[in-house]
């Protein structure tokens, strides 16, 4: 059997990961995840 993705990681291989805290101006809170082609986008205001 194959060790490898078909985008290329091995099978124990992550996605890229970074995180940027505070980046809507007009929130109280939010932080924007990416990992590998998913972007998250979360913002709280109270």
């Amino acid at each position: 059997s194959q060790e490898i993705r078909p985008d290329g990681r091995e099978f124990n291989g992550f996605r890229p990961v970074s995180v940027n805290v505070s980046s809507i101006n007009q929130a109280d809170s939010s932080a924007v995840f990416k990992i590998g082609n998913t972007t998250v986008v979360c913002g709280i205001k109270a």
